[in-house]
């Protein structure tokens, strides 16, 4: 009952547009609680008529216990870490910790907001997101995925999980030889975490829509639609992300465009200010991807933006360093 799930789908060239909206019913941000391990994420799933799985995003292996992270992966959470100036008094590096007792800053956290929220009352609690953008009142937030033209059914879930894997060895590594952990905490720990399930995810809420299968038709009324920039991997990064983008290629079903043109794709400060050109040339029909170095660059918002025949997609990063 925490969360409402809607999905809807529309038809663009070659591929499948699925936006899935998930609506915080709480009095706070959803997740709440304790954030180091904490965390909620969408698991996308898209399959051809004949039941084979064509696509998937958030994927859980259950053996590992491990959350398997791609391109298109959606994770509400909060990040926290130290800053510079308190990383050196303690003599570890800055950037995001588990050391939730010496942390000093949030890096991150896209949480969604409850009914009711009003930035300048969460600035005021210093409790306002960060490295996203949620308006005055929006309680929800929508998530855009891009699935092969092939896709008859899509099922998106939300799950949510109490402790992470990597939060667990965290706890018990960091006991090991440890003089005051004297009951061996960290490993008994990570012990009952194992018996008992390894925390598995729990189902909160779930959607499965029909889709009308592709049509050339179909594809050739939105022609228009030719190219498409996928979110950076990984967001929140320090200091490497890859950046992907597709150009629609309509010559294999007998259109007359071919898809290719001239790619610009360029990185941009808050204040607008161009900081890097990554793509500045022509490029033939197909799925690219550019390793981004942002190490001399400091830690903050940035915007990257792939304009394409005239026409412009931009998307949100955060660099933390």
């Amino acid at each position: 009952r925490a969360a409402d799930l809607t999905m809807s789908t529309s038809r663009s060239a070659d591929s499948l547009g699925v936006n899935v909206r998930i609506v915080n019913l709480t009095g706070h941000k959803l997740p709440t609680g304790y954030p180091d391990g904490r965390r909620m994420w969408l698991n996308v799933v898209g399959k051809s008529a004949q039941g084979d799985t064509l696509f998937q995003s958030g994927k859980y292996d259950t053996a590992s216990a491990l959350l398997i992270r791609d391109d298109n992966l959606k994770v509400y959470e909060a990040i926290h870490g130290l800053t510079e100036a308190r990383s050196i008094s303690y003599g570890m590096p800055p950037g995001p910790s588990l050391h939730f007792a010496l942390n000093d800053t949030i890096l991150f956290d896209n949480r969604i907001p409850p009914k009711g929220f009003l930035n300048i009352a969460f600035q005021s609690r210093y409790a306002e997101p960060v490295g996203v953008t949620y308006a005055d009142s929006q309680h929800w937030d929508d998530t855009h995925f891009s699935l092969p033209a092939a896709v008859t059914e899509v099922t998106a879930n939300l799950y949510y999980q109490t402790i992470s894997k990597e939060y667990v060895e965290f706890l018990k590594n960091e006991n090991i030889d440890n003089i005051y952990d004297w009951n061996n905490w960290g490993a008994r720990l990570f012990s009952a975490w194992e018996t008992h399930g390894k925390s598995a995810p729990v189902l909160m809420n779930s959607k499965t829509l029909q889709v009308e299968p592709a049509s050339v038709e179909n594809e050739m009324d939105n022609i228009a639609a030719t190219f498409e920039l996928y979110q950076n991997y990984p967001n929140p990064f320090n200091p490497r992300t890859d950046f992907g983008f597709r150009i629609a290629d309509f010559s294999a079903r007998g259109g007359s465009a071919s898809g290719g043109g001239f790619v610009s794709l360029k990185i941009f400060d808050l204040y607008g200010r161009q900081v890097e050109a990554l793509v500045n040339e022509r490029k033939a029909p197909g799925s690219y991807r550019i390793t981004f170095d942002g190490s001399r660059l400091s830690s903050g918002i940035y915007f990257y933006s792939l304009e394409f025949n005239g026409k412009t997609q931009t998307k949100k990063m955060l660099l933390i360093r």
